[in-house]
């Protein structure tokens, strides 16, 4: 009889009856939600890590070609300024065969240009390289060059 009252008490006072497990509705939302947020937090997390790394991925990339096609220029025998060269499309017209960037630089393109200092001194050249991703330029590497 004690345990009856003492239960009949608990539900008009707005308790749980002691013999009742589980959760309210109200219990199970407030979880619901703040598995929801833990969630989406973690999802945004995870998206910003993949945009950064394909953006990284894409620098680097650019800052290899435009390097690279900085060295080759040095290398090659000294031109007077102005001259410039693209690839892929319009080869440098002192080595017509490097014509095309590497199968995984498909959707890059690099501007070489090359001109003279201000002040007429043709003994010095400012090379430039412009390296362009999807359409959209991403970087530009200067450097000079002697005679």
């Amino acid at each position: 009889m004690v345990g009856i009252l003492s239960n009949s008490m608990n539900s008009m006072a707005g308790g749980h009856p002691r013999n009742e497990h589980g959760f309210t509705l109200v219990e199970t939302l407030i979880g619901i939600v703040i598995l929801a947020t833990v969630g989406a937090t973690m999802l945004l997390g995870t998206y910003i890590v993949i945009k950064s790394n394909e953006s990284a991925r894409i620098h680097m990339g650019a800052d290899s070609l435009a390097r690279y096609e900085l060295e080759y220029v040095k290398a090659m025998t000294y031109l007077n300024a102005p001259w410039s060269y693209e690839l892929p499309g319009t080869p440098p017209s002192w080595d017509l065969a490097h014509n095309s960037l590497p199968s995984n630089f498909a959707d890059y393109m690099v501007v070489i240009s090359a001109s003279s200092i201000a002040g007429g001194d043709d003994d010095i050249q400012k090379i430039s390289a412009v390296v362009s991703y999807k359409g959209t330029q991403i970087l530009q590497v200067d450097t000079y060059r002697a005679k």
